[in-house]
């Protein structure tokens, strides 16, 4: 019983491509590989449970019995059932050792119970099928069982080659890259990394599918099959203690004196994901790996070299020393072929990393929110990005902080690779000009096979990070309105703070200023403030730490015309960039508006200190209109403070009620944390006159608190949601057909029992999205304004909205969906809200 390990292979980026799909016959067997390099292992995991039963070999056999009853027992007479990992529910086969031949099969297991002398798992009963003969069986017979397994879970890790098996990260002390597969099936599956702090883990990926099962064999019988898939990086660059030995390039102890860094892993298999009982083990600990240090060649030569750096600043075009935290910068570097070669097809991989120390991983004992910190990956915590750049091929273009990455082969057989390196405010806020960072370039000849291979990586530079200091006042918010249904932007006032049901539509209406110079002759610096990014973020907000992190961000793009007088930009969700929304309407819907524009109009403030100067600003409107965040199966990496284990993701998701809780998860700790609208933008000085020109300053503006009511709350109202045939009355008791439209009718009814003709004016909205499906799914039928045209959800024939209909004791809105349409083969979810346009709730 238990789990074999077979067809296990090492691809990577350099020879392999960067998803992996070239070459795919040349592979490592062990993990051959530099620090940081990105490598994907796939292996097949053969499953299977069995007892054999040889009198002569092991002493054991078992004894049939039939009672003539509908069931049939199989009794052993040592070992247990439920230590050979046979469980309840599990479909077996019976089959004669050596020419495999079966006795009886396939049957359901009913019990697993005690002998008469009281040893568990001695007595196997099963249902007795008819035809399945009563002999009793020779002394050599397998049971095998047929199940398929669809609870998926690993461990895995990367230790030292004569280290004894464990999991253990070397980063934080903590078991590595915890994964859990929702339900296997014989598609890809992606696994999940349970979230936590940081536990070693970087941007892993797993996927898991069942492909078959084997042949009848010994001793397995039936062995199930499934393939995996696990790109990670290898990490750690270095232990505590020894950041300073990459500026000498001395091997850390983990790379010294003969040591190095294999792959190990710990898989195992349930036959459900919820089965507490079976778990079923393999392991991989073996193949003892060859991973080289920085400027280390796989094959024992430097082949390359780095020749020259330089920085720029992207702005102003002047040369700098390091990277600028709150300025682009740009990044050009020369790599020489020392002995080896450069092939026109081949390709870099560029990465930039934040140094950190390993107590930066690990929660402080003294400090009881240091656990806020650490969550997360090494990619998220600390800043690194790593680019695949083919050699004379397309440019890169907006991978992330590292951006529009060039490399070409030069006329004198030299690599020139160029990139821009420009953090968003987000990231720069975890650096500063204490923190150190290194760029490195993976580099090697792709051509040459895999056991000869010669890439290393290759360390470009290791500098202190520059930081420029922040410009008071370029930019001031006067005020931040939300506009819920029936409210209109244009025309009537709006709420400070909201109270609304998940999935509600809000527009956002915020007018600022840009600074333009002072108004009087004590400072003559005209400083003309320009935006060089906006954006506008739902986030989570610690009132005690001052901390947040963004649930969903919302990218303006700007014009370059955003500043002249009058100018709008539009940017409808629908047509022009559904990925800077988390939802598709009409055109025309309020709820699509991204609106930004100059008025024309200037304002006066005074600064604040000592000797406050009046100052003259430039007066702009954002409106743009979003959906409270509803996707539960989005996974976010968030602080540890919201763990809830009896919620998806522990909590930390798309679903913005999770953090409008009023108590943590213990229910008695008040949650310090709060969802807000928050503004940021990036605010650069472009007068060259100025003598702060070039210079780039963060703002970072919080509304009032956005209290987001979850499903099914609330104190007024109750709701049924039911589903209709097309002819509006035979019920389909909750779901949809497949082959003729759905009526969906939701019936409010109040609980005061007041007749609905006294209660004020309502408006109802009836929503259907694939369930877990993509964040761009949703359909929306109000009472408010026509869908989006052929949208999966509609009004009833003949109508332009959704039907609203006041009985004088509830409330029905009712509206279609389209057969034409879904996906038969989906699963959805159908939801509706109520709503007063007079009252922020």
């Amino acid at each position: 019983m238990g789990v074999r390990i077979t067809d296990f292979k090492l691809y990577n980026q350099l020879r392999n491509g960067e998803r992996f799909n070239k070459f795919n016959t040349d592979y490592h067997g062990a993990l051959v590989a530099t620090p940081l390099e990105r490598v994907q292992a796939k292996y097949t995991l053969n499953v299977s449970i069995y007892a054999l039963f040889d009198k002569e070999v092991n002493g054991q056999q078992i004894s049939w019995y039939s009672n003539n009853s509908s069931l049939i027992r199989i009794e052993r007479n040592a070992g247990s059932f439920l230590d050979d990992d046979f469980w309840v529910g599990d479909m077996i086969n019976i089959a004669t050792i050596g020419n495999m031949n079966k006795i009886a099969g396939p049957l359901i297991i009913t019990s697993i119970d005690p002998d008469q002398n009281g040893n568990p798992g001695r007595i196997m009963e099963f249902t007795n099928p008819a035809g399945v003969s009563t002999q009793t069986p020779s002394d050599k017979v397998l049971i095998y069982a047929d199940s398929i397994f669809r609870g998926f879970e690993m461990n895995y890790g990367l230790i030292e080659n004569d280290e004894g098996f464990n999991t253990i990260s070397k980063i934080d002390g903590l078991n590595q890259g915890y994964f859990a597969a929702q339900s296997v099936t014989t598609s890809d599956q992606k696994c999940i990394r349970k979230p936590g702090p940081i536990s070693g883990s970087t941007n892993d990926s797993v996927y898991v599918k069942h492909i078959g099962k084997s042949t009848l064999s010994l001793p397995y019988g039936v062995e199930q099959l499934y393939e995996v898939r696990h790109e990670f990086n290898v990490v750690p660059l270095y232990l505590d203690g020894e950041s300073q030995n990459l500026d000498s390039l001395i091997e850390p102890e983990l790379y010294s004196n003969g040591k190095s860094l294999k792959y190990v892993l710990d898989a195992r298999f349930k036959v459900t994901k919820n089965d507490p009982n079976t778990k079923i083990h393999g392991k991989l600990a073996n193949f003892k790996g060859n991973v080289v240090y920085i400027n280390r060649s796989l094959d024992g030569v430097a082949n390359y070299s780095i020749d020259m750096v330089n920085y720029t600043d992207v702005q102003s075009g002047s040369s700098v020393n390091s990277l600028q935290i709150n300025k682009p910068t740009a990044v050009k570097f020369e790599i020489s072929a020392v002995s080896g070669s450069f092939s026109s097809t081949g390709r870099v991989v560029i990465n930039l990393k934040k140094l950190a120390a390993e107590s930066d991983y690990r929660p402080d004992a003294n400090n009881s929110n240091s656990s806020i910190i650490v969550a997360g990956t090494v990619f998220d915590n600390f800043v690194w990005e790593q680019v695949v750049v083919p050699i004379n091929g397309p440019n890169s273009i907006n991978q992330g902080f590292v951006k529009n990455c060039q490399c070409n082969l030069l006329a004198n057989g030299k690599l020139q690779v160029s990139f821009i390196v420009d953090y968003n405010i987000l990231q720069a806020q975890k650096l500063s000009s204490q923190d150190e960072y290194i760029i490195g370039v993976l580099v090697g000849n792709h051509l040459t096979p895999n056991m000869g291979s010669d890439r290393m990586l290759l360390k470009v530079d290791k500098q202190y990070y520059q930081e420029s200091a922040d410009i008071e006042d370029l930019l001031v918010v006067e005020k931040m309105e939300f506009f819920p249904p029936f409210k209109d932007p244009d025309n009537d006032s709006g709420f400070t703070d909201v109270k609304m049901p998940v999935e509600s539509g809000l527009v956002a209406k915020v007018e600022f200023g840009l600074l333009e110079g002072p108004a009087n002759n004590t400072n003559s610096d005209q400083v003309f403030a320009h935006l060089t990014s906006l954006s506008f973020d739902i986030s989570m907000f610690n009132n005690v730490g001052k901390q947040i992190k963004a649930i969903e961000s919302i990218q303006i793009p700007l014009s370059p015309n955003y500043d002249l007088d009058g100018m709008k930009l539009y940017d409808l969700g629908s047509s022009n960039n559904p990925s800077s929304r988390n939802f598709i309407l009409k055109e025309d819907s309020k709820f699509n508006v991204l609106e930004l524009y100059n008025e024309g109009g200037k304002f006066q403030r005074k600064s604040f200190g000592l000797n406050p100067v009046l100052k003259t600003y430039r007066r702009y409107v954002l409106k743009l209109g979003f959906k409270l965040p509803w996707e539960e199966w989005t996974s976010l990496n968030a602080d540890s403070i919201f763990f809830n284990p009896n919620q998806l993701h522990n909590g930390l998701n798309r679903y913005t009620p999770n953090y409008c809780q009023k108590v943590l998860p213990d229910g008695i700790t008040p949650n310090p944390f709060k969802v807000v609208g928050c503004l940021t933008a990036r605010v650069l000085v472009s007068n060259p006159s100025s003598e702060n020109y070039g210079k780039q300053t963060d703002y970072a503006y919080l509304s009032p608190e956005l209290e987001v009511l979850p499903y099914d709350y609330s104190t007024d109202w109750t709701v049924k949601i039911e589903t209709f045939r097309s002819d509006g009355t035979t019920s389909l008791n909750g779901s949809i057909a497949d082959n003729e439209d759905t009526y969906v009718v939701a019936t409010y009814t109040h609980s005061s029992g007041s007749t609905i003709g006294l209660l004020p004016t309502v408006y109802g909205i009836n929503r259907l999205n694939i369930a877990g499906g993509n964040q761009f799914s949703i359909s929306e039928c109000s009472t408010i304004e026509e869908p989006k045209q052929g949208d999966k959800l509609k009004p009833l024939p003949g109508e332009g909205k959704a039907n609203f209909l006041n009985t004088g004791t509830a409330i029905k809105i009712t509206s279609v969906i389209d057969s034409s349409k879904i996906d038969s083969n989906a699963l959805y979810d159908i939801s509706s809200s109520l709503g007063c346009p007079n009252s922020r709730s």
